[in-house]
C-alpha cells in the first residue's frame, strides 16, 4: 500500500537530489491539502520542481487516527481532486486502510520532477529579497527520526498543514477536568484495551465527548463489548449533525420529479444567509426542527460540528448507551468497600475481602456511582492552536507564503455557528470569535479553494 515515490527524511532527499536543493515550490504538508496543493501544481505547472515536505507518510493525519474511522461523509468529496478511489459505491463511507491507500496511490502517480519526503519536517522559513525584486525562501529542514538537518531554498513556501491532527484534548488541557486516578484510554488504543478486559468484572465505558469520534467509538464499543458490560456518553455540549440520507441520498431514492432534494451546499447556504452573525443557534435548531439536521435522542442542539450522521449510527448509539447531553465529565472518585463474608463468597469463593466503587463526577448532574470497572474514553475534542483551519487570516501571510486552513470556512462566523452565541471559549478559541467575520464557503469546497489559491500563488 505505501507509495514507492517516497523519500525517507533529509537522508533520502539529500541521497535523491543532492545536498544542494533548489525548488520552486516547498509543500509543507502531506495530507488532505497538502496533497490537493501538489495536485493542483501538477496540474497548473507540471514542469515546476516540488518538494513536499511531511512529518507523517502520504495521508497525512489519517496515520494517526484510531484503526476503525470512516469517512463522515462519501468518498468522492474528499481526497486528491479527480484522482479515482478503489470503491465503486459511493455511498460506502472509506475506511482508514481505504482512505491512506488513496492518497499513497496518487503519490505513485506525481511528476518525475515532483518529490515526497516524509519523517521531514519544515522547521524554519526565512524570506529573502533578490536583486531582481523576487523573493526567495530558506527552508531549512529536520528529519524527525535521524534529527539530521539541510537548507532548501524555495521560491514559493505552502503551508498546508491543515488541521494538523496530533492528539484529542488530553485531561491536562480540559480546564473543566478536575482528578481522576483512572487513566485515559486514548482512541488507538481502544482495541487493545477491549481485548483485554478482565472476565470476572464487568466494565462501564464512560466516553468523553460528543462528537464524531465520540459517536464513533461508542458505536464501536456497543458493537464488541461483552453482554453485561455499559455504556455511558457524555456529549459535552450537544451537537447536531448533517442527516446523511438528506445531504447524500441514495440513487434509488432519487427523483428528477421531486423539488424538496437539497444537496449540502444548498442548506449551508441557507443557513449562511439566515445568519445575522449572533443567532447560530437559532440556524441551527430551525434546521433541526426542519428535519436537515438531528442529535442523538433529539434534544434541541447546542452545537453544530459541520459532520454528517445517518439514522443508523444515530439508534446503535441510542440503543446501547446512557447518554448525558449538555454536560461535562470532570473526573472521578474511588473508595474501597470491606466485604462481609456473605459477599466475601460471592466475590469469589472468600479470596477477596475488600471491592472498589466509583464514582463519576459530572459537572452538573448528580455524580454516577458504580462497582464495574470503570474504563475511561477519550473523545474530546482535536482542534487545537496548532490546528490551522481555525485561523481567522488570510491565506496569504505577510512573509509572503501561503497557509492553507486560514479563512476556508472556519473563521468567526463558524466558530459561533459551531457552538452558539454566549459561549465560554477556551482563550486560544476566544480570539477567533470576537468579531463578526464574512462566511466562505464550508469545507466541501475545499479542494477548488486548494487549487484556487495554488493559481493566484502562481500569479
Amino acid at each position: 500500500m505505501a507509495s514507492t515515490r517516497v523519500l525517507q527524511g533529509v537522508g533520502g532527499l539529500v541521497k535523491h537530489r543532492g545536498s544542494k536543493v533548489v525548488v520552486d515550490y516547498v509543500v509543507k504538508g502531506g495530507g488532505f491539502a497538502g496533497l490537493n496543493a501538489v495536485a493542483g501544481l501538477a496540474r497548473a505547472l507540471p514542469e515546476a520542481n516540488v518538494l513536499c515536505a511531511s512529518v507523517l507518510p502520504p495521508g497525512g493525519s489519517w496515520n494517526l487516527y484510531y484503526p476503525h474511522v470512516k469517512l463522515h461523509a462519501a468518498h468522492p468529496h474528499f481526497g486528491v481532486a479527480s484522482h479515482p478511489w478503489p470503491i465503486d459505491d459511493p455511498h460506502v463511507l472509506a475506511s482508514r486502510e481505504q482512505v491512506l491507500q488513496h492518497f499513497n496511490s496518487y503519490v505513485d502517480t506525481i511528476p518525475p520532477n515532483f518529490d515526497f519526503a516524509q519523517n521531514t519536517a519544515v522547521v524554519a522559513v526565512n524570506s529573502t529579497r533578490e536583486a531582481d525584486g523576487n523573493n526567495l525562501f530558506d527552508v531549512m529542514l529536520r528529519d524527525t527520526l535521524s534529527g539530521e538537518e539541510m537548507n532548501v531554498v524555495a521560491r514559493h513556501v505552502i503551508d498546508a498543514t491543515g488541521a494538523n491532527y496530533d492528539h484529542h484534548t488530553r485531561r491536562e488541557e480540559d480546564f473543566l477536568f478536575q482528578s481522576s486516578d483512572i487513566p485515559e484510554t486514548e482512541t488507538v488504543d481502544l482495541h487493545a484495551v477491549m481485548a483485554s478486559a478482565n472476565p470476572g468484572r464487568d466494565r462501564l465505558y464512560v466516553v468523553i465527548g460528543g462528537g464524531k469520534t465520540g459517536l464513533d467509538n461508542t458505536a464501536f464499543i456497543a458493537q464488541n463489548r461483552r453482554a453485561t458490560d455499559d455504556i455511558l456518553l457524555v456529549t459535552g455540549r450537544n451537537k447536531a449533525y448533517f442527516r446523511r440520507d438528506k445531504i447524500q441520498p441514495r440513487k434509488d431514492a432519487m427523483s428528477p420529479f421531486n423539488p424538496f432534494q437539497f444537496a449540502v451546499a444548498d442548506l449551508m447556504l441557507d443557513m449562511v444567509l439566515n445568519f445575522d452573525g449572533n443567532n447560530g443557534l437559532d440556524v441551527v435548531r430551525a434546521q433541526q426542527a426542519a428535519g436537515m439536521l438531528h442529535t442523538v435522542n433529539g434534544v434541541p442542539a447546542q452545537a453544530f460540528m459541520l459532520g454528517a450522521l445517518d439514522n443508523e449510527e444515530r439508534r446503535i448509539v441510542e440503543e446501547s448507551t446512557e447518554v448525558v447531553v449538555d454536560d461535562y465529565f470532570v473526573g472521578t472518585q474511588e473508595t474501597e468497600k470491606k466485604l462481609n463474608k456473605a459477599e466475601e463468597v460471592e466475590a469469589g469463593g472468600g479470596r477477596a475481602s475488600s471491592s472498589t466503587t466509583t464514582t463519576v463526577l459530572f459537572q452538573h448532574r448528580e455524580p454516577l456511582e458504580t462497582d464495574k470497572e470503570v474504563v475511561l474514553v477519550n473523545c474530546r475534542t482535536s482542534a487545537s492552536p496548532e490546528s490551522h483551519y481555525v485561523d481567522a487570516t488570510h491565506p496569504v501571510r505577510p512573509d509572503g507564503t501561503l497557509k492553507f486552513g486560514a479563512s476556508l470556512g472556519y473563521v468567526c462566523a463558524v466558530f459561533v455557528l459551531r457552538y452558539g452565541a454566549g459561549t465560554n471559549f477556551p482563550p486560544w478559541q476566544a480570539s477567533c470569535v470576537g468579531t463578526r467575520a464574512h462566511m466562505v464557503p464550508p469545507p466541501f469546497c475545499v479542494r477548488t479553494l486548494h487549487q484556487t489559491e495554488v493559481a493566484l500563488a502562481v500569479r
